[in-house]
């Protein structure tokens, strides 16, 4: 008897363990969220631990059982945003698009996550604020993440579907005008964000002057 009721347990732990980890990460998740709501509000340096602690209900001593300092937690809330925007970047090269139509399928993606509260606190938030441990990281990501856009520009160049344009001059054109939807979008708007990236990348493959008759 003894000997199956050690079995039972045994079978038991792993699924109690994958239980307590998925909790955890759930928590976890929720306090990097009221962070970077934070960091974007108030920016980096502004903000403190307990502003993060208001922001959430929660005490120093509980936000620490999750993050080890709010370096970290600005980091962490940073690598969650490219994460999404990576696969946000998949989603676009795995489409099968010509440059021009992937460009449209990532940037729309890419004004939906910007304008939620990761990419916001990544937008607003300037990662060589960070100690060495986490500033490399931090703008390492960033950096991939535009050498991929040129790459995609410079596909659609290849293709036909752009013309030869400066990849580094479109790049920075696109972001800049995206990012700045952090400062002005609002949710209770006529538009969403992807509406937005339509409209911002319909004047500027179609240009901002009328056609006129020959």
């Amino acid at each position: 008897m003894a000997r199956k009721q050690e079995i039972a347990v045994d079978t038991a732990m792993p699924e109690q363990v994958s239980r307590t980890a998925a909790k955890f990460t759930r928590k976890r998740l929720a306090v990097l969220r009221g962070a970077a709501r934070v960091f974007a509000r108030l920016g980096f340096h502004r903000a403190s631990l307990a502003d993060v602690g208001t922001e959430l209900d929660l005490t120093a001593a509980a936000i620490y059982y999750y993050v080890s300092s709010k370096d970290e937690m600005l980091y962490q809330c940073g690598q969650v945003a490219l994460e999404q925007l990576n696969a946000a970047l998949k989603e676009a090269w795995d489409s099968g698009a010509d440059g021009l139509d992937s460009l449209r399928v990532f940037f729309r993606k890419y004004a939906e996550i910007v304008c939620d509260d990761f990419g916001r606190c990544l937008v607003l938030t300037n990662a060589d604020d960070l100690p060495t441990e986490f500033r490399d990281g931090a703008l390492a990501g960033r950096r991939a993440l535009d050498s991929q856009v040129r790459e995609m520009i410079r596909r659609g160049i290849a293709d036909g579907s752009l013309r030869d344009v400066s990849p580094h001059g479109l790049s920075s054109m696109l972001f800049g005008s995206l990012n700045s939807m952090t400062r002005w979008w609002t949710p209770d708007g006529p538009l969403q964000p992807a509406q937005v990236a339509d409209l911002y990348l319909d004047m500027l493959v179609q240009g901002i002057t009328p056609v006129r008759n020959s």
